[in-house]
C-alpha cells in the first residue's frame, strides 16, 4: 500500500472507500483516531488530577494556618508560672 501524496489524496481514498457497497469501514485520520481512543483516558486523569490538587491545596491551607497559629502562640504574652 502506498503513501497519500497529498491532501486531496486523503479525501480521494475515503472516498473510494466508501463508495464500495462491499466494504463497512470507518475511514480517519491517524491523529484523529488516536484522539477518540484517548478521550476518556484524558478525562479521567483530569479528574483525579483536579481532585488531587483540590485535596493538597486544602491541606496547605491548614498548614499555613496551623503555622500562622503557632507563630503568634509564640510570640505571646504568657504569665510567668
Amino acid at each position: 500500500m502506498g503513501l497519500l501524496t497529498d491532501a486531496g489524496a486523503f479525501d480521494r481514498f475515503k472516498d473510494a472507500l466508501t463508495t464500495d457497497p462491499r466494504l463497512k469501514v470507518d475511514v480517519e485520520r491517524e491523529p484523529d483516531y488516536y484522539a477518540e481512543q484517548s478521550k476518556q483516558l484524558t478525562h479521567l486523569i483530569n479528574i483525579v488530577g483536579n481532585t488531587v490538587a483540590i485535596i493538597m491545596a486544602i491541606g496547605a491551607m491548614f498548614g499555613a494556618l496551623n503555622t500562622m497559629y503557632s507563630a503568634v502562640d509564640a510570640r505571646g504574652w504568657r504569665s510567668p508560672r
